[in-house]
């Protein structure tokens, strides 16, 4: 009875662990696409692919006869629903805006997406896919009840060539940043990843705070901005410098179809585009009514988005405190430990040394398993390495890497015993964050919330195997655990399968994360749930 108790506590701590995996990453799995037959107020990815089919019919880079042929179909389709688009030219530029008033508007809401194709490319996914949702969001939001505030869709051109329409935009119009309560710039790249929230513009504290829990099919985390800050790869890195509130969203891909004659319709899935057309509208709708005249200054907040919640933000110092808190946490458990005679030093250099080797390994081969796979890929010309199915290998090496250290942990637990492990892992997680934000310029690990919550996750992993003796209350604790080690890296680094073209850096960050589960393995297959056999 005993054993049969144990183990189906066992069973049950790992099930819990799998299907909170599964919860952590369901919010990147795109909507399913809705079919054109539905109302006129729903966003239609099936509607929105039939103008992707026009739009991406041939290369239309700025100024060409293809590009002026697009331009003709947005100005149908927007003159169709009875509205009006106005086409500002500046040279050889061309930008179209397409303005739905609102009822007592305080600010704007401004829309935009580029309507230009790299010279090369038929431009479905870059940015085909943003000007598509853009089209069927003015007829969605055209048949719904008016918002509060102005919508002005900005269809930019020469994105291509230098964000120039955005510059002319800017010139022309030099009030329309006081003019503007929230921007809402998209991007887009051929291929399935996941939307994910890019950029924020600085002090982004009050555009979070109203985005907070808004459920989106959207990826997104503040870890990236200090390094998205410094770049310019969109409209809106010309959008930020001139003051404009607001965020960038994109999706992230292989280099394989970009800017190539293969970014065609066949490489866009309807349920992406219609991932972009519920988010644009959520945003929209969201920002449509509220009233800008509130709107205050801030600071910067940390954020990342959150299966079955949405988008959460907080301030900066709490990510500081509560990680501060889980090192010295840390720090009491080790002396805790070694006052009771649980903890070896001996026996702890041996888990770190095993668990650095074992890493160093992993790495190592799934580094040359890359090669492999690589060389027997058919080449394909492309502006950026990678290749046609990358990311489904980027995945099964990543799961391999996380089986490979699952069996490590078991085999270190049996011989040096699991409260070695579960010190040393985020000792090791931790030092590695600090390495690669002092080497990158990345931001702080402290305050990044895919390192933060991992760590502390798996400190508390170790307070539960030290402290905890009721094997019911284990199971919860460990439970809670291992949902703070997935929740947020978990998406993070399933991302990283669509945007790495090497192996060895996704290995890696799984298996330093992987060992941060190392009281759960304990838990599982180690004598952590046995209880005494007097019962």
């Amino acid at each position: 009875m005993i054993i049969n108790r144990t183990l189906i506590l066992r069973i049950t701590l790992g099930v819990i662990i799998l299907l909170m995996a599964w919860v952590s990453i369901i919010h990147l799995i795109a909507p399913r696409a809705v079919s054109a037959n539905a109302p006129t107020t729903s966003f239609s990815a099936e509607r929105a692919m039939a103008d992707l089919i026009v739009v991406s019919n041939e290369p239309h880079g700025a100024g060409s006869l293809g590009q002026a042929k697009v331009r003709d179909y947005i100005v149908e389709q927007v003159k169709a629903l009875g509205l009006a688009a106005e086409i500002e030219t500046s040279g050889s530029l061309a930008n179209i805006l397409v303005r739905l008033p609102g009822t007592d508007s305080t600010k704007q809401v401004l829309v935009s997406g580029h309507y230009d194709s790299n010279s090369a490319s038929p431009g479905a996914g870059d940015d085909g896919i943003s000007v598509v949702a853009m089209l069927e969001s003015i007829r969605v939001l055209h048949a719904s009840p008016t918002l509060r505030n102005d919508v002005l869709f900005f269809f930019t051109d020469a994105e291509e060539t230098g964000w120039n329409g955005v510059r002319a935009f800017l010139k022309a119009h030099p009030q329309a940043r006081d003019e503007t309560g929230m921007l809402l710039v998209f991007d887009a790249r051929p291929g399935n990843a996941p939307l994910t929230l890019g950029e924020t513009s600085p002090g982004d504290a009050w555009l979070l705070n109203h985005m907070a829990w808004l459920p989106m099919p959207v990826w997104g985390g503040s870890w990236i901005n200090i390094q998205e800050r410094s770049e310019m790869n969109t409209d809106y890195d010309v959008f930020q410098p001139a003051g404009y509130t607001g965020i960038l969203l994109q999706n992230e891909a292989s280099g394989t179809r970009y800017h190539t004659s293969r970014d065609t319709v066949d490489a866009v899935s309807p349920r992406l585009v219609q991932a972009y057309g519920q988010t644009m509208l959520a945003l929209t709708k969201r920002f449509g009514n509220i009233d800008f005249s509130t709107r205050s200054a801030g600071s910067d907040l940390a954020y990342f988005t959150l299966s079955l919640v949405g988008l959460v933000a907080y301030p900066y110092w709490l990510m500081m405190v509560l990680t501060g808190l889980g090192i010295l946490s840390l720090l009491f458990f080790i002396v805790f430990a070694r006052w009771k005679n649980q903890l070896s030093w001996k026996r702890l250099l041996l888990g770190l040394l095993g668990l650095l080797v074992g890493i160093l390994l992993i790495t190592l081969c799934a580094q040359l398993a890359w090669g492999i796979i690589e060389r027997n890929q058919v080449a394909v010309e492309a502006v950026e390495s990678g290749f046609e199915g990358s990311a489904v290998w980027q995945a099964i090496l990543m799961s391999v890497a996380a089986l490979f250290m699952i069996g490590l942990m078991v085999f270190l637990s049996y011989r040096l015993g699991g409260i070695h492990l579960a010190v040393v892992a985020p000792v090791i997680f931790l030092l590695l964050g600090f390495a690669f934000n002092f080497m990158t310029n990345a931001d702080n690990p402290l305050t990044t919330p895919w390192l933060a919550w991992p760590f502390i996750g798996g400190v508390l992993g170790l307070g539960v195997l030290l402290f905890i003796k009721h094997p019911v209350l284990k199971v919860v604790l460990l439970s809670f655990s291992a949902l703070l080690v997935l929740a947020v890296a978990l998406p993070r680094i399933w991302m990283a399968a669509y945007t790495r073209e090497d192996a060895w850096l996704t290995v890696l960050v799984v298996s330093v994360w992987m060992g941060l589960f190392a009281p759960q393995v304990e838990a599982i297959f180690g004598q952590a749930l046995s209880e005494p056999t007097n019962g």
